[in-house]
């Protein structure tokens, strides 16, 4: 696939995703007249813990890699935890992680049962945090 292809199909995806919003909007007038009577400042702070938890997601996923001896830019890791991210909202299932192994398999010759693992290490800090959170609600507090 050309560059001038992978461009058309990026713009194009970018499109359709927003005619459709754009026509979800319409048919739910409601909604939009909600988010208008959202504080402009709590849209941002909302905006700013997605983009911090993207980050810490990036990173640690950089992380996770290092244990198969992967080296990934920020830049990439990036993009690929975005494209991720957005599989996941049109898909159903584990549609990103399999981009992930897919690409990565492709693009740096990482085994697939050695991602696997490295995918369990990633989700296993998840649910350590999960838990301490669900702990949390277990405790008085004055």
């Amino acid at each position: 696939m050309t560059d001038k292809q992978k461009k058309f199909i990026n713009i194009s995806t970018l499109v359709v995703v927003a005619v459709f919003a754009v026509y979800y909007f319409i048919k739910h007038p409601h909604i939009f007249s909600q988010l208008t009577k959202l504080p402009i400042y709590l849209f941002i702070v909302v905006l700013l813990l997605n983009f911090v938890s993207l980050m810490m997601i990036t990173r640690l996923f950089v992380t996770s890699l290092k244990l198969n001896k992967v080296k990934l830019s920020t830049k990439v890791s990036l993009m690929l935890n975005s494209n991720s991210l957005f599989l996941n909202f049109f898909i159903p299932g584990q549609a990103g992680p399999i981009y992930r192994g897919y690409y990565l398999k492709e693009k740096h010759n990482l085994k697939v049962s050695d991602y696997t693992l490295s995918t369990l290490a990633y989700y296993a800090v998840f649910a350590v945090i999960a838990v301490n959170f669900i702990l949390i609600g277990f405790f008085k507090f004055k």
